[in-house]
C-alpha cells in the first residue's frame, strides 16, 4: 500500500532518461527503510509528501519508470522488512525517530509523528 502511494505520488513527472546516480539510488533506499520503519512503529509514519519532494530533489520522479530504482527499492524495502520482523516496535520506533525523524540522521522530515 505505502510503495504505491509513494509511486503513485510521483506520476505527475517525466522519468529521467540516463541511469541513475549512486545518489539517486541512495535516495530511493532511504525512503524505502522510511516506509518498512514506519510499518513496524506504532509512533511514528513515512511522511508520503516528504519522500516526494525529498526524491524530486535528486531528480527521481517516478521510481517505477527506471528499473533501477525499482529494484533498489524493492530490495532495500525486502531486506529491511525481514530486519524489522525480528527487531519490534521499540526498536523501530528509535530507528524512526532518529534516522527520519525531525532531525534524522539519513534523511529528516521523512517520518512524522503518528497523531
Amino acid at each position: 500500500m505505502h510503495r504505491a502511494l509513494l509511486i503513485a505520488a510521483a506520476l505527475f513527472a517525466t522519468p529521467a532518461l540516463a541511469a541513475p546516480s549512486a545518489e539517486q539510488i541512495a535516495a530511493v533506499e532511504y525512503v524505502a527503510e522510511a516506509i518498512v520503519t514506519g510499518d513496524f512503529c506504532d509512533a511514528w509514519e513515512a511522511d508520503k509528501l516528504a519522500a516526494a519532494k525529498y526524491l524530486a530533489g535528486f531528480g527521481v520522479e517516478d521510481i517505477a519508470a527506471d528499473a533501477a530504482l525499482q529494484e533498489a527499492f524493492n530490495a532495500k524495502y525486502s531486506s529491511v522488512t525481514y530486519a524489522a520482523e525480528s527487531l519490534g516496535n521499540d526498536t523501530m520506533c528509535v530507528a524512526a525517530e532518529v534516522l527520519y525523524g525531525p532531525e534524522g540522521g539519513n534523511a529528516p522530515g521523512l517520518m512524522i509523528e503518528t497523531p
